[in-house]
């Protein structure tokens, strides 16, 4: 595996722990230790990474990464989301869905998005 694509799994884990810490602290739930914070992550984390193994997400490049990035965002909430309400008793579909959707995408988007321009904007070797 080329050393960039070894680094995708380490920044989106990075991302949806972000996410988490983000929303920890807007809610004040960070107080309530580092128990918490895996409770709200595991389920995430779990979710994406179902769906990045299936979508093949940290094989592909170009066109078929970003494919494969929408689908491992919005099949990774589902997972989480059913995970959330069969096994945590969370509400099934709610705003926590719609925020980590915005969050999370913004997020595993952005850091590809930069990636691309500043490989872009680099001088090609001669």
């Amino acid at each position: 595996m080329p050393k960039h694509r070894a680094v995708a799994p380490v920044l989106d884990l990075a991302c949806l722990a972000a996410f988490v810490a983000v929303g920890g602290r807007r809610h004040d739930d960070l107080n309530e230790g580092f128990g918490w914070f895996l409770e709200v992550l595991w389920p995430i984390v779990l979710g994406w990474a179902v769906i990045a193994l299936l979508s093949g997400l940290y094989r592909r490049t170009g066109t078929g990464m970003w494919a494969a990035l929408f689908l491992t965002l919005f099949g990774g909430i589902v997972i989480t989301q059913v995970i959330r309400y069969t096994v945590q008793d969370r509400p099934w579909i709610g705003i926590f869905t719609a925020v980590a959707i915005g969050f999370i995408g913004l997020t595993t988007f952005g850091w590809r998005a930069i990636a691309v321009l500043a490989r872009r904007a680099r001088p090609a070797a001669t």
